[in-house]
């Protein structure tokens, strides 16, 4: 084989790899959500939705992820948690090159390690508040353990998130702070969203995610208690037995429903103190996960 044979062929492989079908397809849109009657959430997110879709893939098991930008601004998907090349991780200052604003760019990565992640928007907000991780940029990255420490029989994944940011101050001495007029678990506020259901006696794993940009959260299970067994992903030690959980920004816990379910699992309820914030919430659970081949 002479030179030009050689990078002929070279070449053909490169474009039969680029032709290849991803694993994931992301479309970053601007996007409308009604999370309640008559209220209208306008957006950047994944997929149509907010959340975007829940990705799940093996651990170990090379994926290739093809993201679209349909907006003006260049854009980053930071696949969080993850151990990977700084060159795929979605980090501008890691090296990660930007999805440039009405195109498109692969990345290709070995998931690791297993455990709930997330992705979200790595670009910066400055004083914007309606970019970054204050829009709609955000969703669930599980990745599937050869064996799962803790048995289940259902799954819920709940992502926490404030909508319609807005600087405050809370006093005179105090700086300026961002509050949010709304806020929603998946794609519905207070009273808008269908109940979570299972059957009597299941052990439900609820994968809980705080994908505010700025605020903590206190989330309970009315009538019942979170048995933790995994933090940002991570197994912890010992499980431990809880009424709520908290949970800063980026934090993601895993936690099993109390033995204790009969009939139904009670009202979710999100904890949160004035003057930022209401009482409580419940919400909805319904983007569809997105799933590979084994």
């Amino acid at each position: 084989m002479n030179r030009r044979e050689f990078l002929a062929s070279v070449g053909s492989a490169a474009v039969l790899r680029a032709a290849d079908p991803p694993d994931i397809i992301l479309r970053i849109s601007p996007i409308e959500l009604e999370i309640a009657p008559k209220t209208i959430i306008k957006t950047v997110g994944y997929n149509g939705s907010a959340p975007g879709p829940v990705l799940r893939v093996p651990e170990g098991k090379p994926v290739t992820a093809e993201i679209h930008n349909d907006t003006s601004s260049p854009e980053l998907v930071h696949w969080h948690g993850l151990m990977i090349p700084s060159e795929v991780d979605g980090s501008a200052e890691e090296g990660t090159p930007m999805v440039p604003a009405h195109g498109s760019r692969r990345y290709t990565f070995t998931p690791r390690p297993s455990g709930t992640r997330w992705y979200h928007s790595h670009t910066r907000a400055g004083r914007d508040l309606k970019r970054a991780t204050y829009s709609g940029q955000y969703g669930f990255f599980y990745i599937e353990p050869k064996s799962d420490p803790a048995p289940f029989d259902a799954e819920v994944f709940l992502a926490l998130h404030g909508w319609d940011p807005y600087f405050s101050s809370m006093g005179e001495d105090s700086g300026l702070e961002v509050a949010y007029k709304h806020h929603f678990i998946n794609s519905h506020a207070l009273g808008h969203g269908e109940p979570i259901r299972v059957k009597q006696g299941q052990r439900v794993m609820f994968r809980i995610l705080n994908a505010s940009a700025t605020l903590k959260h206190s989330i309970g299970l009315g009538g019942h208690k979170f048995n933790v067994v995994a933090l940002d992903g991570n197994p912890v030690p010992e499980p431990r037995e809880m009424e709520a959980i908290d949970l800063g920004p980026a934090e993601r816990v895993d936690a099993l429903a109390s033995s204790q379910i009969r009939q139904r699992i009670g009202r979710i309820h999100r904890f949160r103190k004035p003057p930022l914030f209401g009482s409580r919430v419940h919400g909805h659970v319904g983007t569809p996960p997105l799933e590979l081949p084994q």
